[in-house]
């Protein structure tokens, strides 16, 4: 029951200079940013995704609020993704799973 929401994110969209900051929180960049070990541009897609995913599975887009009005809260590794949670007006249940040039994201709102 609920929404779906999908979304891919590339990590060449986010190579610097992206103003990360504009679209994440510390506390998600943090652990995204260990995740990925280190890796900038996989980190942003990976938490992107996430919201995206998130949004569109809410059935609205970023054009009705800020993607800093949602934090990616790290969950558990499962198989050759990672269970998420994106913190909204509600928690959005997630998975991600990183793809060869990016991450791909599922919600369900």
């Amino acid at each position: 029951a609920g929404q779906v929401g999908v979304d891919a994110a590339r990590e060449a969209d986010f190579v610097p200079p992206y103003p990360s900051a504009r679209a994440f929180g510390p506390r998600e960049w943090d652990w995204a940013w260990r995740h990925c070990r280190g890796r900038t541009a996989s980190a942003a897609a990976l938490l992107w995704a996430a919201k995206e995913a998130a949004v569109k599975a809410l059935g609205v887009g970023f054009h009705t609020g800020d993607p800093l009005d949602l934090e990616v809260v790290p969950g558990v590794p499962d198989g050759e993704g990672l269970h998420l949670v994106v913190q909204a007006s509600e928690p959005i249940r997630a998975w991600a799973r990183a793809l060869p040039d990016g991450w791909l994201a599922l919600a369900v709102a």
